[in-house]
């Protein structure tokens, strides 16, 4: 029966190739497959590619990574919907279903050869792209300069790949329009559906409305997503539920033809009916559990690992708090490889992981969990992927900062004499926003836990909070013998939100709200900073409290500028009982100590252009202005062209700009250093490990002031894209002030 039904169709199939040849059906499906090669091809030799230093890349997978979604979710779906419609069209008008019957053919092989057919116009039109995307890109480089990190060899592999996940997820659109343009005979129907559909589609995709059981969205997540899945899979849930949703389709229209009606098929007695009836409530059984996003487990230890490919060597990685900046571990890295267990518990937080200031990967974990980070460090730029039992966590990204018009009303102060309607409206909102959380689902259908939901609802909760402490704010300015009349609502928000909750730590806009609350109703004369200390001493004694003065006492002494401020903020200190976070506030305070005004700067020596011993004593008698910077950092390079503007500008005066690099690879700065302004005397740090330590450098750019007897001025300068650089500047000189 097999034997049979494949000798069918492969008689069948002879003959329809023989029709299609000259129906202009394949023709379609290349000239669409060309359309975005050619277009882009143009596009680049119009206006060229600007490629900026990165880690290496293949040319030819960085094109069909960035098109992929254009051709699956567009070219691709104009053919299907195209080319299904005229495949079953030509024999509906010349009675070609009815002749073929009469032929010794099995209806089977009818009706699945044309289906096939279509198929390999769909496959026609994925070679046309792939061949021609090849040779563009190749023509591209021919002419145009290629990245000293680019690899040219062609990725076999990948296109193949490719190739298989763009034809699985074609196949569900590909039988639903084929089946539609089967049972109706009228092409403009089956088009005008077909179209219609995608429209909609196109519409819900825009406003971020996606559902793997739509054909079309199933087409544009693998655009997306053509490298596959975070599991270490290539063919993603939706490639899979395409070629099953599609094959049930398939069998669907198979039945209705050959029994030449919907209740022949399925409805002419009870047991039809029955085996139909149990049939589809199977199927849309296994599809809801199918598509259901999934959680991941718990691991039974709490693990973070990795490796890490780097031009630069790299022996520590150190995982941050992101808002309080405490070290939570120091992590050895050994022939690229890291590993990290944590004996204690470990809060659900954003944490930092960072490797020695050349680049940080954001990673959300908590108890129990086992995180790996795949790290590159190369040409000075820094690129990660976080899997391991978090990766729907690590990926989602909340929208808590869209902007409904009444927070724009708030924020702007428009029409704040309708208080009362505002504070009903942004309640609306808030309240709105927590019933209606969207499901969020990872390319391979993962959705975050209930931890991280509750800690969503949490921050959106804070955000509009925020908003109406604004409106409070504003309202009592404005009009200060008016009242706002809370709605009851706001009370039951406020009780949701604990003004001691450790989760939520790691939210700037939690500190900022809890400043809020404490500094609400305190009438004193003191600086706010200091009503904060003492209004966190009155907090219990824990580990809230201690986290949340830790953070604010580091913060405070880096920003102190003498130090007598830094000397009277230290003895709040004494308020915190973890040993650690003392004696990290005692280190940080000893040293910072050093760096306070008229202490002596560490005289340091380096290297200069000529490769020539010179300390900073060299420069004494001179105002000194140190840039310490690294060459791979984006932001070191855009804050280097203002400073030597500023040094242009200030030659003729008493003073020296020096840019220090700190940089691994001494060669390397050479060259970069050698073209750039002769106005600035270009360093090189003999020990960097040394300097950052005495200067206490946790980030750069960083920029230090001497003044002409070698003493320190300003330990932490504003940057030079900043106004008040200049201004202190030109007080140190006692230049008068800029107009």
């Amino acid at each position: 029966m097999i034997s049979s039904f494949f000798q069918n169709i492969t008689v069948f199939l002879k003959g329809e190739f023989i029709k299609k040849k000259k129906s202009g059906f394949y023709w379609i499906a290349a000239i669409l497959g060309l359309l975005f090669p050619v277009s882009i091809f143009i596009s680049n030799v119009i206006e060229p590619t600007v490629f900026k230093p990165s880690v290496d890349f293949n040319i030819y997978e960085m094109f069909f990574t960035e098109s992929a979604r254009a051709i699956a979710f567009f070219s691709l779906t104009i053919s299907i919907i195209h080319n299904s419609s005229k495949i079953a069209q030509l024999d509906h008008k010349s009675g070609g279903w009815q002749l073929m019957e009469l032929l010794p053919l099995q209806k089977s092989s009818i009706y699945f050869g044309k289906f096939l057919i279509l198929i390999s116009s769909s496959a026609l039109l994925i070679i046309t792209y792939i061949f021609s995307g090849l040779l563009f890109t190749y023509s591209y480089f021919l002419f145009n300069d290629l990245p000293a990190n680019a690899i040219t060899e062609i990725p076999w592999s990948f296109i193949g790949k490719a190739f298989l996940k763009i034809i699985l997820a074609s196949w569900f659109l590909t039988a639903i329009q084929y089946t539609l343009s089967v049972l109706i005979s009228s092409y403009i129907w089956s088009l005008s559906i077909g179209f219609l559909a995608f429209i909609i589609s196109s519409i819900l995709e825009y406003n971020g409305k996606f559902h793997p059981s739509n054909p079309f969205q199933v087409l544009s997540h693998t655009g997306q997503n053509i490298q596959g899945g975070d599991l270490d899979n290539y063919i993603i849930y939706t490639e899979y539920f395409s070629l099953f949703a599609g094959t049930v389709i398939l069998i669907f229209g198979f039945l209705w033809y050959k029994n030449k009606g919907f209740i022949r098929a399925f409805w002419k007695s009870n047991y039809y009916r029955i085996r139909s009836i149990i049939g589809m409530l199977l199927i849309l059984l296994l599809s809801i559990s199918y598509l259901a996003p999934k959680k991941q487990f718990e691991h039974n230890r709490t693990i973070i690992m990795g490796d890490i490919t780097s031009d630069l060597p790299i022996s520590m990685a150190y995982l941050i708090h992101p808002t309080i900046k405490d070290t939570v571990a120091k992590i050895e890295v050994s022939n690229g490889q890291f590993k990290h267990i944590f004996k204690d518990s470990l809060p659900l937080s954003n944490y930092i992981l960072i490797f020695q200031n050349y680049g940080s990967a954001k990673v959300v974990m908590g108890t129990n969990d086992s995180i790996v980070a795949s790290v590159k460090f190369q040409n000075g730029r820094f690129d990660y992927k976080i899997k391991g039992n978090r990766i729907a966590e690590n990926n989602f990204k909340s929208k808590i900062d869209e902007w409904p018009y009444v927070k724009y009303q708030i924020k702007e102060g428009f029409d704040l004499h309708q208080y009362q309607n505002l504070q009903n409206d942004l309640l609306n909102i808030a309240q709105n926003d927590l019933k209606n959380i969207k499901e969020y689902r990872s390319k391979d259908n993962l959705t975050y836990r209930d931890d991280l939901k509750e800690i969503i609802e949490k921050e959106i909760i804070l955000d509009n909070l925020l908003y109406k402490e604004m409106l409070s704010k504003k309202v009592g300015a404005l009009y200060p013998e008016k009242r706002i009349n809370w709605n009851i609502g706001w009370e039951e928000l406020e009780n949701r939100l604990s003004l001691n909750d450790l989760q939520m730590l790691d939210k700037e806009k939690y500190l900022e709200y809890l400043e809020l609350r404490i500094l609400k109703n305190d009438t004193s004369e003191l600086a706010g900073d200091i009503k904060l200390l003492q209004a966190f001493q009155k907090l219990p004694k824990g580990e809230f409290k201690d986290k949340i003065m830790y953070s604010k006492l580091s913060t405070l002494l880096e920003n102190s500028n003498t130090n007598s401020e830094r000397d009277e903020l230290y003895k709040y200190s004494k308020n915190i009982t973890s040993q650690k976070f003392r004696n990290n506030l005692k280190f940080l305070h000893q040293n910072l100590q050093k760096l306070g005004r008229g202490k002596l700067a560490f005289n340091f020596s380096a290297s200069d252009l000529q490769n020539k011993n010179v300390r900073l004593s060299d420069l004494k008698g001179k105002w000194i202005i140190i840039n310490f910077y690294q060459s791979w950092s984006e932001l070191s390079s855009n804050e280097n062209s203002y400073f030597e503007n500023i040094a242009f500008k200030y030659q003729k005066n008493k003073i020296a700009f020096v840019s220090l690099s700190t940089d691994q690879n001494k060669s390397k700065w050479v060259t970069e250093a050698k073209n750039k302004s002769k106005k600035v005397l270009q360093w090189y740090a003999n020990n960097s490990k040394q300097v950052n330590f005495n200067y206490q450098i946790t980030s750069i750019p960083r920029f230090v002031m001497i003044d002409p007897e070698g003493k320190i001025y300003q330990s932490k300068m504003a940057r030079p894209s900043e106004a008040s650089f200049e201004m202190i500047l030109r007080k140190a000189l006692d230049l008068r002030d800029l107009e």
